[in-house]
């Protein structure tokens, strides 16, 4: 065997291992949020304003 026959055979496995997880994963009930609906509870220290926005008076 050559090198070049080990790369084909490893790349094709993989590509195989790939098709797997996305075949998989097509199945699966996707986990998301409807946003105007469930929002999401804020973190904990969340005191409504974003780090970096800067008060007026410096």
């Amino acid at each position: 065997m050559t090198i070049k026959d080990i790369v084909k055979k490893v790349f094709l496995i993989e590509i195989l291992k790939g098709m797997a997880l996305t075949l998989r994963m097509m199945f699966t009930h996707a986990v998301t949020r409807q946003y105007p609906e469930e929002k999401r509870p804020a973190a904990p220290g969340f005191r409504g304003l974003h780090a970096l926005v800067r008060k007026e008076n410096g």
